[in-house]
């Protein structure tokens, strides 16, 4: 199996800088909110790990880290930021014995540990909106909750760590951005640049979720729709049961 190694986001950054042959100037915090916009757009599944936070509620809300990409069980309580296999253990628990909660397939609110085996589910909803966990209760103010989420990895600035797989993709899509930027200013660049930037970005995008094995659904519809084509192949086959002339 390929590794997947991860790289800091400030590589395919400064690629770009490189690319388009500019000194690093304050434009750097700009190309790292366009990289990281590119990184979720992506969403290269290797780029996550699994994390776990203990978060308090205020109000009927908890605000969730900034560098998680999605949540995915929720324990009410203070369970430390040590406690993968009791998440493992629940979830178990849930689908073994079919306990029907909100959201059961993807995540669960999982209220207290009756002793054993056994575990007690709440009947309390709750989604996400911008960056935090919305409850459909004021009940929980005040208490505390752990979460595991899959988040970035971040490097010693505190940057996210991309797929390496990713990194070319992020420098199109900057340099996308930037020719598009340009249209407002007095220097406007052709539109063909911003067209092939564009599509360039999009493909390598495309490549780099398949060499993660993990593209998006249109893509993977597509992939469906192709190999079940009935009509797939029939360029390859026209020419083998035919005359060969200067046609084939």
């Amino acid at each position: 199996m390929a590794v997947n190694k991860l790289v800091s986001i400030s590589k395919p950054i400064f690629d770009a800088f490189e690319d388009m042959g500019k000194e690093v100037t304050n434009d750097l915090p700009l190309f790292a909110k366009w990289a990281t916009q590119a990184a979720v757009d992506i969403s290269s599944l290797y780029s996550f790990k699994k994390k776990i936070a203990v978060l308090r509620v205020k109000g009927c809300s908890a605000e969730i880290p900034c560098c998680a990409a999605g949540v995915k069980y929720v324990l009410l309580g203070d369970h430390g930021t040590d406690c993968g296999l009791v998440f493992d253990s629940y979830y178990g628990q849930i689908v073994s014995t079919s306990i029907q909660t909100v959201g059961v397939n993807t995540a669960f609110l999982v209220v207290d540990n009756t002793g054993g085996y056994n575990c007690s589910c709440s009947s309390a909803n709750w989604v996400i909106q911008d960056n935090h966990i919305v409850f459909n209760t004021s009940s929980l103010d005040g208490s505390k909750i752990t979460i595991q989420y899959l988040g970035f990895e971040e490097d010693e600035s505190g940057l996210p760590m991309v797929s390496e797989n990713a990194a070319p993709a992020i420098v199109e899509y900057i340099m996308w951005k930037y020719c598009v930027r340009s249209q407002y200013g007095k220097n406007a660049l052709p539109m063909g640049l911003i067209n092939m930037h564009r599509m360039e970005y999009n493909r390598l995008a495309s490549d780099a979720r398949a060499l993660d094995a993990s593209p998006t659904d249109p893509e993977y519809q597509r992939m469906i729709a192709m190999i079940n084509d009935p009509l797939s192949g029939w360029g390859f086959g026209v020419p083998m049961y035919s005359p060969l002339d200067f046609n084939y």
